[in-house]
């Protein structure tokens, strides 16, 4: 969460760990109605097994020990709020004798400057902008666009 957070996650949703809470053993099975923890079934057989209030306590337990943990990372960093939280609070290891910065692997982009048509600092945010579209999540094919962005790679490296 930390390091969403850090990277400038607004919101984070957390679905699958709040399932384990729960009892979920990852069965794969929800949308039959066959849940073999009665977790995800409205089949009064396997529901019945659950304890309302012990699995509610469970849940409850794990988001107080979540938020507790996310504290004390913010802690260690003397940050009090997440919102505070930048790329230069995560180190990434590259190799076994390299680490480097999030904020040194990822520039930093102003708010909107993609939009307004602003330079940025990594070549290759302005090559990848041009094969976006808001009608679809499959990138524009362009064979300009291509020999741009094997540019752009090879100026970084």
């Amino acid at each position: 969460m930390t390091w969403l957070c850090a990277l400038g996650a607004d919101w984070i949703n957390m679905a699958r760990p709040f399932m384990f809470a729960l009892g979920c053993i990852q069965a794969r099975d929800c949308a039959s109605g066959e849940c073999p923890t009665g977790i995800t079934t409205m089949n009064p057989r396997r529901y019945r097994v659950i304890d309302i209030h012990n699995r509610a306590a469970r849940v409850n337990r794990f988001h107080v020990n979540t938020v507790e943990a996310v504290g004390e990372m913010l802690e260690s960093t003397g940050i009090d709020h997440p919102v505070n939280l930048t790329r230069r609070h995560i180190v990434r290891r590259l190799s076994s004798s390299q680490i480097r910065l999030e904020d040194q692997i990822y520039p930093k982009v102003e708010k909107g400057s993609l939009v307004r048509g602003e330079e940025v600092e990594d070549p290759r945010l302005s090559v990848y902008w041009s094969r976006v579209s808001g009608e679809s999540f499959n990138p524009i094919k362009d064979s300009d666009t291509e020999k741009a962005l094997e540019s752009a790679y090879q100026q970084i490296n």
